[in-house]
């Protein structure tokens, strides 16, 4: 029986233990959630609105608790009452929470050097602090000469009011306007750009973003569900008898029929039903079509990382919110799964509303 030297034995066991340790690195990886590989946002649209402040002040904490510190929201969210509940709730008025507002021309305002200043005093009243982290700029005031707009908000750059400065709904051509404007001017330049953005409205991809990249401005994507479209829980029947269907995103409200023009066509639901029978072969009912469009924008759309772009995630109820983020923890899609949703676009691209106001 041949001997084998110690130094032999010294190595396997070396080994061994390598590879037991890497198997515990490995069971241990594995039963963790990994971590998005976009910027996580909180969107406050409907605090005040469909989530009364108790179960908004729930929302804000489960987001914060799952490690994330941007919470977007407006002047116009819920008539105001959308940034008075992030101004009461006991962390958000602290730096522990990256705020952003939005100032806009709507309801009688303008985006004047005056109404500006004045919607941004309502804005930091509201949310109970002195500065925020980004300011936008809801929608274009075409009433109101830009310039104008740019100086009162570079007056509130210099005053310390926000650090990042931010457009949303505006056409490519006017963020390229204003980006040299604010560069020829020695003003803040916009370095953030909000815009819709899912697996049913890509319109963004063409010219926008191409833009945003030259630019170096980051995207960060709202209504990732397409209003709620992508949920996959509605049916296209629904809209034959609209008055009697429950209150929601596309039915009792001011907004109602507006949101159905851009999302309630049957190619479009067909096309999800392709999504939902795939998930339901890869996944069984583990993975919602709701889940798979948010890991779709997260893994599979044209937003990154290295460009500092985020995925604003809104919710009207907890247990949606509690999904949602335990969707954005999940991986990349099968392929099958990826081509159907390439299919949805295919079909609904026509139907796309664009991106801008």
């Amino acid at each position: 029986m041949s001997i084998v030297p110690v130094s032999r034995l010294r190595s396997i066991a070396s080994h061994l233990s390598k590879v037991r340790q890497d198997s515990f690195i490995s069971r241990m990886m594995s039963d963790q959630k990994a971590d998005p590989p976009l910027r996580i946002v909180l969107g406050a649209m409907d605090f005040g609105r469909y989530a009364k402040e108790p179960d908004s002040f729930s929302m804000i904490d489960m987001f914060l608790n799952d490690g994330h510190s941007e919470i977007d929201t407006a002047l116009m969210y819920a008539g105001g009452k959308s940034e008075k509940i992030l101004g009461r709730h006991a962390v958000c008025p602290t730096p522990k929470v990256k705020l952003a507002t939005k100032v806009n021309p709507g309801g009688g305002k303008t985006l004047s050097y005056g109404s500006v200043m004045q919607q941004f005093a309502t804005c930091s009243g509201s949310l109970n602090v002195d500065s925020i982290d980004i300011l936008y700029l809801h929608l274009p005031d075409h009433d109101s000469p830009i310039e104008e707009t740019l100086r009162a908000v570079n007056d509130l750059h210099k005053k310390g009011k926000f650090r990042r400065f931010g457009l949303s709904n505006f056409s490519s051509w006017e963020v390229t306007r204003i980006w040299y404007i604010c560069k020829g001017n020695g003003w803040v330049m916009p370095t953030v750009y909000q815009g819709m953005y899912s697996a049913i409205t890509r319109s963004v991809e063409a010219e926008l973003l191409p833009a945003l990249r030259t630019l170096g401005i980051q995207f960060y994507a709202y209504s990732p569900l397409g209003g709620g479209i992508l949920s996959g829980k509605h049916s296209f029947e629904l809209a034959a008898a609209p008055d009697s269907q429950a209150p929601g995103r596309f039915f009792g409200n001011n907004w109602a029929s507006v949101y159905r023009d851009r999302y309630w066509h049957r190619d479009s639901f067909e096309a999800i039903d392709q999504i939902k029978a795939a998930l339901k072969k890869n996944f069984g009912d583990e993975v919602t079509c709701a889940d798979a469009s948010l890991r779709w924008v997260l893994h599979h759309s044209a937003l990154k990382s290295s460009c500092g772009d985020g995925l604003i995630l809104g919710a009207s109820k907890k247990h949606h919110l509690e999904a949602n983020l335990k969707a954005i923890h999940g991986g990349p899609l099968p392929e099958d799964v990826v081509a159907t949703f390439d299919n949805l676009w295919t079909v609904a691209a026509h139907h796309c509303p664009t991106y801008f106001r």
